[in-house]
């Protein structure tokens, strides 16, 4: 499998990065910060979004230089941290003891005063030069995971603005009363009708959730979101998203507007499967289920790099074979830090009992959004790789992929 590598600069912060990661303290990086970097101070709360997903960084000690060790808490794991001040820009690093993930934010993207930047993302195995860049990352120098009152099936007909991830992107929604409002791209406290997208039919009772969107100047329904009352789950009520019909569109993430629970969901794919930066994809593969985005083309056509998160962190090769060809492939790679590769090979048909079956276009294919393929797996030091069983992927959208709102 041919790589394409992404390094980091040969420069003394990037020394004292590698040398952190390894277990010296960050007190040993000797570059000075410049004036325009943030500092935390123990105590603080941070907020950073990397590979599309939500990181709150906790500080604790903080060296005379104001590095800082931090825990992180990032896709429902615990993780050690460091914030690093060099003259290459503001490096925001977590780990957990096989992989390394940083956002860095360059120089010329720190303003003073500021509480908001913008960096790139990159994944870093530890005992492979393999680096991957993981797409664009943000960092917050606050808290910006807002502390709400859970959702409840009860609370939830007193909330009158609400965010709901669909398959097609984001939607703010605006009650005007009970049952009925307005919804658009605005956050919701912004929506009125004169720039909303058309008006909201809302249904909330003890049998579930129904959303109606009604565009302006259109006939009809124009999208729907419906979900059974037990789809409420983690401040989130996570229902089908329709056309009205029979045909489901892929899946909607209901939360109350400002809740902090981003939330990413599936729409419904096509084949043959397209690919670019900024995608961010799930696969349950190798007994678990992973995250990543995509930060990185090869300069080839249809080759892809980024990071997975996980039961463990990895790198991320997603690659066309035969592209255009009748047995054309998508093949997601998973690069562990051991040296194992785990492949999940997508066709546009499924074996079953040997059969080749459609799945595109299918009612479970609208119902889960799964793509299903075959996992094959190459240990350390092989050639070749061997089946090892069945996987799935499917592309994400939303909340989550787009990170905070």
């Amino acid at each position: 499998m041919t790589r394409f590598h992404l390094t980091l600069p040969a420069s003394a912060s990037a020394l004292v990065l590698t040398a952190a990661l390894a277990g010296t303290p960050a007190a040993a990086q000797a570059t000075s910060p410049t004036a325009t970097q943030p500092h935390p101070q123990p105590g603080s709360v941070w907020t950073a979004v990397i590979n599309g997903q939500v990181a709150r960084i906790f500080a604790k000690a903080t060296d005379k230089n104001g590095d800082a060790e931090t825990s992180v808490t990032f896709g429902g794991r615990t993780l050690y941290g460091l914030v690093l001040h060099t003259a290459k820009g503001l490096r925001v690093a977590f780990m957990d003891g096989e992989s390394n993930w940083v956002c860095t934010v360059e120089p010329k993207d720190l303003k003073a005063g500021a509480r908001e930047f913008n960096g790139y993302g990159i994944h870093m195995p530890k005992n492979s030069d393999n680096t991957n860049g993981v797409g664009a990352c943000q960092v917050f120098t606050y808290d910006r995971v807002p502390a709400t009152k859970p959702l409840t099936w009860a609370n939830a007909a007193q909330v009158n603005e609400w965010e709901m991830d669909t398959a097609e992107g984001p939607i703010s929604i605006r009650l005007t009363s009970a049952a009925t409002g307005i919804w658009g791209d605005k956050g919701p406290t912004h929506l009125t009708p004169s720039n909303a997208s058309g008006a909201v039919v809302f249904n909330l009772d003890q049998d579930g959730l129904g959303i109606g969107l009604n565009k302006t100047g259109v006939k009809g329904v124009y999208r729907t979101c419906l979900a059974g009352q037990g789809e409420l789950k983690d401040g989130v009520i996570r229902g089908v998203f329709g056309d009205g019909s029979d045909r489901g569109y892929g899946t909607c993430a209901v939360r109350p507007a400002g809740s902090g629970v981003p939330q990413a969901v599936s729409p419904v794919p096509q084949w043959p499967l397209k690919l670019g930066i900024g995608q961010m994809w799930e696969i349950s593969a190798d007994g678990g289920l992973f995250r990543g985005m995509i930060g990185q083309n090869s300069n080839r056509p249809d080759d892809y790099y980024g990071g997975w998160f996980g039961p463990y962190s990895a790198n991320m090769q997603i690659l066309k074979l035969d592209a255009g060809k009748k047995d054309e492939n998508t093949v997601f790679f998973i690069e562990k830090n051991d040296g194992t590769s785990l492949a999940c090979v997508i066709a546009e048909a499924r074996y079953v009992a040997g059969l080749p079956m459609e799945q595109f276009g299918t009612d479970a294919m609208r119902l889960t959004q799964q793509v299903h393929g075959i996992l094959k797996i190459q240990p350390p030091g092989k050639q070749q790789f061997e089946d090892k069983g069945a996987c799935w992927v499917r592309p994400l959208v939303g909340g989550l992929a787009a990170g905070l709102k």
